[in-house]
This record gives structure tokens, C-alpha cells and sequence, in this order.
């Protein structure tokens, strides 16, 4: 039972994690490969500039999560991977059920 709970626990933190991060991962990978395609490095200089810059042109859905649904496949499994063998881990050395 704890099993299963810390697997759906994973799942659910790997869908959030990947939710609110996501746009600051696409402004980082705009940001380090903004001048190899030729754009204008100005526009890519700054955190804010670059999503601005996404937002504005792009938007939210095709910009700013462009993507995302491919790590959704990945994410939920590989932190409900994480958590379980953290859980599992933890009750072999402590002998505890996490709360």
C-alpha cells in the first residue's frame, strides 16, 4: 500500500515539477542557443527578455510549453521510480513507513 501511494505521489509531484518549471527550461534552452540560429542575441540576453520575447511571438501553449507533453510520458515515471525506491529504501534501513 505504501508502495502504490508514493508511486501515485511521484506521479503527481513529476506532473507539478514538470508544470511550473517547464517555461524556465524552454527560456534556458532559448537562451543558450539563441545566437546559433542566427537570432538576434539582444533579444535572448536576459530571463525576462527571452520569455517576454516567447510569450509575445509564440505564446503560452506553443512557446512557453512547447514540448511539454513529451515529458510528461517521462517525468511522472521516472519521479514515481524515485520516490517509490526512496520509500522503499528508507523502510529496509529505518524500518519506518514514511508518513
Amino acid at each position: 500500500s505504501s508502495g502504490i501511494n508514493a508511486e501515485y505521489g511521484g506521479a503527481l509531484a513529476g506532473l507539478c515539477g514538470q508544470s511550473i518549471s517547464y517555461p524556465l527550461d524552454v527560456a534556458r534552452r532559448r537562451m543558450q542557443t539563441g545566437g546559433l540560429h542566427g537570432d538576434h542575441l539582444e533579444r535572448y540576453s536576459t530571463l525576462r527578455k527571452t520569455i517576454t520575447h516567447i510569450y509575445t511571438h509564440e505564446g503560452v501553449r506553443k512557446g512557453l510549453y512547447k514540448g511539454l507533453s513529451l515529458n510528461f510520458m517521462k517525468g511522472p515515471i521516472a519521479a514515481s521510480i524515485s520516490y517509490t525506491v526512496f520509500d522503499y529504501v528508507n523502510h529496509l534501513f529505518v524500518g519506518k513507513e514514511s508518513v
